[in-house]
């Protein structure tokens, strides 16, 4: 798995939480940390972003106990639906994050695009009333990120398993209605961050031939990209475009 991987590679613990998906209740899209998630207000499901922080925190008591130096910021890594999930998570709580790997198109961090409001999970213009926290811009963009995608992927090219029809309609005014190729969402989604100042921190790659998967070449530069960002400065590497 891609935690995993990454972990072995660079000789790192690994924490990997699971967070059920409620069978009665399938708009509940746990593990992308969708905004219905969010906004449970009671029960084991509450704020699971919260609990993550607990176990993290938990994790690093542990192995500080047992005389593990640890930091107190994570790298993250994810794939499709948990790629949204460590991508949002980091927008909430970026002074937890040091660098992110993940799969899959990000959540805009940005709260209007010509003159659309754009609601979590299309953007941030409501998290503070969602989560109770401002979106910290100073310290998300310290985050390094490595956003990939396999240009055959054409499973993230629409609106988000369990949205409302009033964020599918933002969704479509921003990137179009269906079908939305992987190349044109993929290309807008990028013109929109580095026109909202995020570029330096992010850096996208799309790998040719790739469908829905991770290819090899992509494991070794999520690896290298952490491996080149274990300090303070967000760095980006020379990765590939071909999966082999």
């Amino acid at each position: 798995m891609f935690g995993h991987e990454v972990g072995n590679a660079l000789k790192l613990p690994v924490l990997m939480p699971v967070f059920p998906r409620p069978w009665l209740e399938w708009k509940y899209y746990t593990h992308s940390l969708d905004r219905d998630t969010l906004l449970i207000d009671s029960g084991d499901m509450k704020r699971i972003d919260l609990q993550l922080i607990a176990m993290i925190q938990d994790a690093q008591k542990l192995l500080s106990g047992n005389g593990i130096k640890v930091e107190q910021k994570v790298f993250m890594t994810g794939f499709s639906a948990s790629a949204s999930f460590v991508n949002r998570f980091a927008q909430i709580h970026p002074e937890k994050v040091r660098a992110l790997a993940y799969g899959d198109f990000p959540t805009l961090c940005i709260k209007e695009w010509q003159g659309t409001r754009l609601p979590f999970p299309v953007g941030i213009a409501d998290l503070k009333e969602i989560t109770g926290k401002e979106f910290n811009v100073k310290e998300y963009k310290k985050i390094s990120q490595f956003c990939f995608l396999g240009d055959q992927d054409n499973n993230s090219t629409t609106p988000a398993d369990g949205d409302s029809r009033e964020i599918e309609d933002i969704w479509f005014k921003i990137y179009g209605n269906q079908p939305v190729d992987v190349k044109t969402k993929w290309n807008k989604i990028q013109e929109i961050i580095k026109k909202s100042g995020f570029g330096d921190s992010i850096q996208f790659v799309l790998v040719q031939g790739v469908g829905h998967g991770i290819a090899p070449n992509t494991y070794k530069d999520a690896i290298e990209f952490f491996r080149v960002n274990s300090g303070n400065t967000n760095k980006k590497i020379q990765a590939h475009t071909n999966p082999n």
